[in-house]
């Protein structure tokens, strides 16, 4: 990659996991529309210019609200660093123009799902069953086996206007799986041009709507050309098979994503599994 790849989860999981616990105050909850060039200027100034470079981890970035981002900044929290400065320096609203321009150094859910409404998020480790398989399609058992996994819906009058579910069971209740868009992951895959993070979206049976990495990452032009050739392919419990045109440049990416891609169906599958016996205890 260009630029470094930023993982709160790996570098500083206790800052990252106080930065998710920060209250989140009545004012904050409505969300503003910051000024991204601003914002930029100020993280810079407050967080460093090396940090206001950097890729932010979109596993990481997209499970934290933008009230509880703009709450850290304006108790002078950074997000990538441990790095602190004085709240009393950023007011409301330049603590809104630090959240915009945060949003632009990762890939978001509208990146993929612009019509969604409502989305839950949970983290899965795969279990038994999922090693299995992948060791039967792989040949192997990849060491990164837990990952967030993101639910899509869409509801009639919401389209849009993207909510957080949290896990309440009756707002958990209400998503009816004929309003299922589909899953998105996050994960880590190789590339010709280096290791990058790759967003995997797909439609509730599984097939690829959408993979692509961060406009930040190296050649992220030329990769997202490739991985575009893979939409409209694969399944849910299939066994990953991906074609791409003879002497085509996504040929170089096709036993990466096909990787990348069980992994992620297999973080799905925990969902659909967890879903199922929800539905039957109900």
């Amino acid at each position: 990659m260009g630029d470094p790849l930023v993982s709160p989860y790996e570098m500083r999981l206790p800052l990252f996991l106080s930065l998710m616990a920060l209250p989140v105050t009545a004012w904050s909850q409505t969300v503003h529309q910051g000024d991204p060039i601003h914002g930029r200027t100020l993280f810079s100034k407050y967080c460093g210019a090396d940090a206001a470079r950097a890729t932010l981890s979109a596993a990481d970035m997209t499970a934290i609200q933008d009230g509880a981002l703009q709450a850290a900044f304006g108790q002078g929290q950074c997000v990538d660093s441990a790095k602190t400065f004085s709240g009393a320096d950023v007011d409301f609203l330049s603590a809104w123009d630090m959240v915009a321009f945060v949003r632009t150094r990762h890939l978001g859910l509208a990146d993929f799902f612009p019509e969604a409404a409502r989305y839950l998020l949970k983290e899965y480790t795969i279990d038994n069953f999922g090693e299995d398989r992948l060791k039967e399609n792989l040949g192997r058992l990849p060491s990164d086996r837990t990952h967030p996994v993101y639910t899509m819906y869409d509801f009639e009058g919401e389209k849009g206007r993207l909510a957080f579910v949290p896990q309440d069971p009756l707002l958990i209740d209400e998503l009816e799986r004929d309003k299922k868009l589909g899953y998105l992951v996050f994960l880590s895959m190789e590339t010709p041009h280096g290791r990058a993070e790759v967003g995997i979206a797909v439609d509730a049976k599984g097939v690829v709507r959408s993979a692509q990495v961060h406009r930040t990452e190296k050649e992220a032009e030329k990769v997202n050309a490739a991985l575009a050739v893979f939409e409209g392919q694969g399944r849910l419990g299939g066994p990953g098979k991906f074609e791409a045109p003879r002497r085509s440049p996504a040929t170089a990416y096709v036993d990466a994503f096909r990787e990348a891609y069980l992994l992620a169906m297999e973080s799905v599958t925990m969902f659909v599994r967890e879903e199922r016996d929800r539905t039957w205890s109900n």
